[in-house]
């Protein structure tokens, strides 16, 4: 086992081996498919790989970092996440609070987000301080991938320059902190109702994302259950 994404046979280094000496960071690791959580195991167990096609073990020395924004115990509990890869990557567990409770982070993201879009994109642009107030106060329920999106939104919809309270305005599709939530009236039984209140939450995240992918992975569902809700 220990055959990763990026190893080809004869190929070049995988990701895990090409972080040797360094860090493997684990984004969204509640994804990974149970089969494949075995040999992620065993990589940790043994700080050892094989290559595609290799019978003899590769060391690998690095720092593991894994992150998640679902609740791994209920997914032990399911059987939906094996519970010793859980304690292993348990050594030193760091919860961090959700964007909307620290809303110091926002501005200073905005700006990291907005200069990485810009040079990527090859278009110059600023945030005026009322516009990072106002992203301030923003729920920003998808977290930092929400803020980001929004930052790329704006970018390319301005076209660069200088991106105002306006703009924020506009293009954010996310209600301030202190807009009151209105359910929608819905008909049907309470499981028809409940069918049709998803289909909308799945619906409004995906229009803030772009995408069914990133939809998927703020909700914390595979994006097969999310398409099958729709």
């Amino acid at each position: 086992g220990g055959a990763f994404t990026g190893a080809t046979a004869g190929g070049k280094k995988g990701r895990i081996q090409a972080a040797n000496g360094g860090t493997l960071f684990l984004d969204e690791i509640s994804e990974l498919p149970y089969v494949l959580q075995v040999k992620l195991l065993q990589f940790l167990e043994t700080s050892q790989i094989y290559p595609v096609g290799g019978t003899s073990p590769i060391p690998v020395d690095c720092t593991v970092i894994a992150a998640t924004n679902r609740n791994l115990a209920s997914m032990m509990t399911n059987k939906i996440f094996r519970d010793d890869l859980y304690f292993r990557l348990n050594g030193m567990p760091i919860e961090l609070p959700a964007l909307r409770k620290r809303t110091e982070d926002i501005p200073p993201l905005a700006r990291f987000f907005l200069e990485q879009y810009s040079t990527r994109f090859g278009i110059e642009a600023s945030l005026t301080p009322e516009a990072l107030n106002e992203l301030a106060q923003l729920p920003f329920k998808g977290n930092v991938r929400e803020l980001s999106h929004l930052i790329q939104r704006l970018l390319i919809a301005t076209g660069g320059g200088e991106i105002t309270v306006e703009h924020v305005h506009e293009w954010a599709t996310t209600k301030t902190i202190d807009t009151p939530h209105q359910l929608p009236h819905y008909d049907g039984t309470l499981s028809q109702q409940v069918s049709q209140f998803e289909k909308d939450i799945i619906r409004q995240t995906i229009e803030e994302c772009g995408n069914q992918v990133e939809a998927a992975k703020i909700l914390g569902v595979h994006q097969s259950t999310l398409s099958r809700k729709l």
